[in-house]
């Protein structure tokens, strides 16, 4: 079994889930792990009893850009009935900063770059994002 603390020094990239169940537990992990990419997939029910209602979970995934950098990237999930939430939740930070995807095309949110598709290519470590593949 592998975690993070079985990492090297010559480790390029480190994907991390962060998990939660109560305000504050992301942003702790977050400034521990210092992320430059974060991605929210989705704003579901779990954890409801503690954060209140989707939009308190919503609030302590947004949690996760607290730690963030000027040059950090967040992505959003544009098909979500809380993506506008998400926005505001996230208002903070540079509107360059702010990606979303998913299939919605008819938001046209002037604080997120949108993509339809986002694709990693191990061959040449490029993260590409186009409007149209």
């Amino acid at each position: 079994m592998y975690h993070i603390l079985y990492i090297d020094l010559e480790t390029e990239f480190l994907i991390l889930e962060l998990g939660m169940n109560h305000f504050g537990e992301i942003e702790l992990l977050s400034s521990i792990a210092k992320p430059d990419y974060a991605v929210i997939t989705n704003i579901g029910e779990s954890h409801i009893e503690h954060l209140g209602s989707r939009i308190g979970i919503a609030k302590a995934k947004s949690e996760i850009a607290y730690s963030f950098s000027s040059d950090d990237v967040l992505f959003l999930p544009r098909d979500s009935d809380v993506f506008e939430d998400l926005i505001s939740l996230n208002s903070f930070l540079q509107p360059e900063q702010i990606v979303s995807f998913g299939s919605n095309t008819t938001l046209n949110h002037p604080s997120a770059k949108h993509y339809q598709k986002i694709a990693y290519s191990k061959k040449n470590e490029n993260l590409f994002m186009k409007e149209n593949f």
